[in-house]
């Protein structure tokens, strides 16, 4: 390739040597063939270049939809964390839940006996007051009809 280009280059040399010694009538002419040869000179190593690129580029966008099929599965793994941490939570407080209705019901079960031994003792106690009240009332009849008697004997 080298030599490719030294051969052009002495070819595009020697175009533009004798395009000095052209009037300038023929400036349109050596402007022709001075682009010709650098066109001739670069445009395959441009082309290739260009190659190049598009391969890079390419490479690139294959390396990028790797990344972001890569970063959506770090997305999905870490909400599949979120979830089951959030399925543990629920499984926590599920137990929690059902401890405290355990405790609910024990609650109300020593709340109904206390309402109940609470129901006998105030009966017990009413009945109590009605035997002390009936024998209070006794012992003021017995009074009444001993003071009686005792009145009538004198």
């Amino acid at each position: 390739m080298i030599e490719e280009v030294d051969e052009k280059s002495l070819s595009s040399s020697a175009q533009n040597a004798s395009c000095q010694s052209v009037p300038e009538a023929a400036d349109a002419e050596c402007v022709n063939l001075l682009a010709t040869g650098i066109t001739n000179v670069y445009l395959p190593h441009l082309r290739k270049t260009q190659k190049s690129l598009q391969e890079l580029v390419k490479s690139q966008d294959s390396v990028t939809e790797t990344l972001q099929h890569e970063n959506q599965r770090f997305i999905d793994s870490n909400n599949d964390l979120d979830l089951q941490q959030t399925i543990a939570r629920v499984k926590l407080y599920h137990t929690k839940l059902l401890n405290i209705k355990k405790e609910m019901a024990s609650l109300s079960d020593k709340s109904a006996k206390l309402k109940k031994r609470a129901e006998r003792l105030q009966q017990q106690k009413q009945k109590e007051a009605l035997q002390r009240e009936t024998e209070r009332e006794r012992e003021e009849e017995r009074e009444r009809q001993l003071i009686a008697q005792v009145a009538k004997k004198s």
